[in-house]
Parts: structure tokens; C-alpha cells; sequence
């Protein structure tokens, strides 16, 4: 997730770089925040006493936020609310959804606080994905067997509990099925990497979920 610009007092301007970035973005929306972004609308015109329906517009449109609900088939978000600004051919007070994609930039403005402004600093460093210097690393561990990596969903979570992950390792697809524990190494201030269903991390795939420690667990 990129920040463009933000003030704690004010607002967040914010653009989704991938599918990892609705993770946080779902922790810092909340019922009654104003979000602001580029939609599609569409606009009705007046002539004489006939109100003609027109085709879909682009414009700018702030609402406020009464839900958002993450598509991950998709991997879109909806954000849902009524309308509070917009030009002038919109009506206020009308229900729209603003659809967030990837690339997408909004505005939340809202006061922050302490815990959402600790989650956009997270947020700037986000969910990458796992290099060929991590992995290596982490299997170095498990074949060395020297208690400073595991792998497997009750390992991990173990290790969790112990505050011991420095890395958590997972498979990209399995990402919204692991979202509790991912969401526990975050909080911890642990790195999160995504490893992608390729070349680089085939040797991974029996894995699904990994972790190379802060020290060792015997």
C-alpha cells in the first residue's frame, strides 16, 4: 500500500498496489468514516418535467461509510455509504458503492487513532513477496533442523504464541485462509512474505506456511 500523503488529524490518502493492501485497508475503514474516490455514476438529466436517465459517468464522490465488504474472486472492494459531495449534477443523500481495484487511489478522512495510524505505518511496508535470499534461508534452517524455522499450520501457530516469528512464509493463494494468524504476526511486528506459485517457490509448495524464527524452539 502506498501513502501518499497523511495527517492523523485528517485524512489518509492511500493507492492499492496489490491484493495483499485490502488486508489493511479493511482494518482502517470503519462505519461513519468519509471515503473519497473516482466512480462510475450514473447521472440523470432534468428537461422540462422529464428526468431522462444519461449513461454511466466518471466523477469524484465522497460518501459516508455504513459498510465495505472485500470480493477476494475478484479482488475488489466495495465500499458502501451515502453520498456528501459530488458535483453538482449528483443528488447528496443518495446510496452509492465505490469500487476499489488494484492501482485505485482514495481519501479517508477521519481523526485517527493511535491503533489505525500504527496500521498505515505497517501498511507502508506491506505484504511483499518472498525473494530467493528468504527462502534459501529459511530452508538452510529446516534442513539443519537447528530449531530456528518451522513450517506447518500448528508449528507456526506455536511459534506465534511464542512471539518467535521473524518471517512468516505462506503460499499466495492460501493468504485469505490464513488471515487470523497473519493477522497475529503483524501485531507482532513480524515480516509477512507471500510466496508466489512459481519457479522460485516450488520448493515450497508442500509447505504451505513457514516461519523463520527470532530464535530457536526446541
Amino acid at each position: 500500500m502506498k501513502v501518499i500523503s497523511f495527517d492523523p488529524e485528517r485524512y489518509a490518502k492511500i493507492q492499492i498496489n496489490s491484493p495483499f493492501d485490502f488486508f489493511y485497508l479493511q482494518k482502517i475503514i470503519k462505519k461513519g468514516d468519509l471515503v473519497k474516490g473516482r466512480t462510475w455514476r450514473r447521472i440523470f438529466i432534468q428537461r422540462e418535467e422529464k428526468r431522462i436517465r444519461s449513461k454511466k459517468k466518471m466523477v469524484v464522490l465522497k460518501i459516508n461509510v455504513e459498510k465495505c465488504e472485500y470480493e477476494k474472486e475478484v479482488k475488489k472492494m466495495r465500499i458502501m455509504g451515502k453520498i456528501v459531495e459530488g458535483p453538482k449534477e449528483i443528488s447528496l443523500g443518495h446510496y452509492h458503492t465505490i469500487e476499489v481495484s488494484i492501482g485505485d487511489a482514495l481519501i479517508i478522512e477521519k481523526k485517527w487513532t493511535d491503533e489505525e495510524i500504527k496500521i498505515v505505518e505497517r501498511a507502508k511496508v506491506g505484504i511483499k513477496f518472498a525473494d530467493r535470499k528468504i527462502l534459501e534461508e529459511f530452508f538452510m534452517h529446516i534442513n539443519k533442523q537447528d530449531g530456528y524455522a518451522v513450517y506447518g499450520l500448528d508449528n507456526v501457530t506455536f511459534a506465534v504464541k511464542c512471539n518467535a516469528v521473524a518471517v512468516l512464509l505462506f503460499l499466495e493463494e492460501k493468504f485469505d485462509q490464513l488471515q487470523e494468524i497473519i493477522n497475529e504476526v503483524e501485531k507482532k511486528g513480524g515480516e509477512l512474505r507471500a510466496v508466489a506459485k512459481n519457479e522460485l517457490g516450488k520448493k515450497f509448495y508442500q509447505y504451505d506456511i513457514g516461519a523463520i524464527l527470532r530464535f530457536a524452539i526446541a
